[in-house]
């Protein structure tokens, strides 16, 4: 795979076994290790929530699960292919038809994946191989929460991850069927939003082909993205009576259940009938006539 991934048993296997080493990751970073498709990765504003003490197992300075975005697969392809024939010069006839023949069915996927919105929706990824997915279906990750298999959050953890969700005005979860699978729905449960179960296609967790379960992933991603974003769209708030709204308690992008001090959203009057109580001196009764303008 490479960008990182193998960096702790690859130098030692090569030394002690002399084996060749394709990185298929090759031309995706640049110079400076950023990712050329990516070009934001190491500079975006979501947060990498490790309430376990493991920060330090997880590298989030890039991230190697490039097999999780179509453009990047293809370009992991090309290189195994290159890789490949300089191996094996007699079969790259057969090596290079396949390679085509899959980097074409990867094509049909790209159309599909390509959503352009500019439409807000942040959501939570309870597995950093789905931030190129998700991002590339038009979801904003607002932060990317690592559970250890090892380690149980506490209380507080899912407190502090719950208001911070509400914070963000996260409207959705994604989450691979894992250990951090039951963390997710109790956040999802708590804050009111859906989750959704993806594959991150590693051998323990897998059961499609490539293919198969790309295809899978960016259907789930890009239908319910984008019909969330078509619900909040087509969201109509109606008032029950005629008036003018004299008080807005809500803010743009919030829940509508999400209001200053639990108010409701909106304060609406008929102020056409409008009464008032008020406190006059007795000093100043006598100025009081009735029919009088008040202002």
């Amino acid at each position: 795979n490479g960008a990182g991934m193998e960096h702790s048993f690859i130098e030692k296997a090569v030394s002690d076994t002399h084996i060749s080493v394709i990185d298929s990751s090759e031309g995706i970073f640049d110079e400076n290790g950023e990712n050329k498709f990516h070009l934001n990765e190491e500079h975006e504003e979501h947060d990498h929530e490790t309430e376990h003490d493991h920060e330090e197992e997880h590298d989030h300075g890039t991230n190697s699960h490039l097999w999780m975005s179509v453009s990047m697969a293809e370009i992991q392809a090309e290189n195994i292919l290159k890789g490949l024939v300089e191996y094996y010069p007699e079969d790259e006839k057969i090596l290079t038809e396949n390679t085509e023949n899959f980097i074409n069915e990867l094509e049909k996927l790209k159309v599909e994946e390509d959503i352009n919105s500019k439409e807000e929706f942040n959501v939570i990824s309870f597995n950093e191989a789905f931030h190129y997915l998700i991002e590339e279906n038009g979801g904003n990750i607002t932060d990317e929460i690592e559970i250890d298999e090892n380690q149980t959050p506490t209380a507080k953890d899912m407190v502090n991850m719950t208001e911070n969700a509400r914070n963000k005005n996260v409207k959705a979860i994604f989450t691979a069927d894992d250990s951090g699978k039951i963390f997710a729905e109790t956040i999802g449960r708590e804050i009111n939003v859906p989750v959704y179960v993806l594959d991150p296609i590693t051998y323990t967790v897998s059961s499609d082909d490539y293919l198969s379960a790309m295809e899978k992933n960016i259907e789930i991603a890009k239908r319910n993205i984008e019909r969330k974003k078509e619900e909040l769209l087509e969201c109509n708030i109606k008032s029950g009576i005629d008036g003018t709204v004299t008080r807005v308690n809500s803010k743009v992008g919030r829940f509508a259940d999400d209001t200053e001090n639990s108010k409701p959203m909106f304060v609406i009057e008929n102020i056409d009938k409008l009464q008032m109580k008020v406190n006059v001196s007795e000093y100043d009764i006598s100025k009081i006539k009735e029919g009088q303008k008040v202002t």
